[in-house]
């Protein structure tokens, strides 16, 4: 599944200020996430997300990510979104002190179905248990 959103982002938002976009998905793995940054935006728009509290983008909540005219792609091995209301939590904010600026995000991500290697996995271990066990080995 795919989604996308933008935000414009008012001159002069300070990072205490962030402004909270709540990005909403289905429950299921997280794949990969684009951050666009026009021209213009010169690293003073910048942005985290988080699925719910879980700072994901990036991870360290002290960071953020910022660019100019290009996008920033983050790709993810099956990152879990199983909150009970499962939302992307964009944190905006804008240091440029004269112009607002416009970014987008899009989320690519599958349904709550396991995806194809998470049942691989799954199946394996399940193998290995039965192979262990027929070996008496626990």
């Amino acid at each position: 599944m795919y989604d996308r959103w933008e935000y414009t982002i008012p001159a002069n938002t300070a990072e205490v200020d962030a402004i909270r976009v709540p990005c909403p998905v289905t429950k299921g793995f997280l794949r990969s996430l684009t951050i666009f940054y026009p021209a213009g935006c010169m690293n003073l728009a910048r942005c985290r997300v988080a699925v719910g509290m879980r700072p994901i983008a990036p991870r360290s909540p002290s960071n953020y990510i910022a660019a100019d005219a290009m996008g920033v792609r983050i790709q993810y091995l099956n990152e879990p979104i199983w909150e009970d209301i499962p939302v992307l939590n964009w944190d905006v904010w804008n240091v440029d002190d004269s112009y607002p600026h416009t970014i987008w995000m899009a989320a690519e991500w599958l349904s709550e179905e396991k995806p194809y290697e998470m049942k691989m996995a799954h199946m394996m271990e399940e193998f290995i248990a039965t192979i262990n066990r027929l070996m008496g080995v626990e």
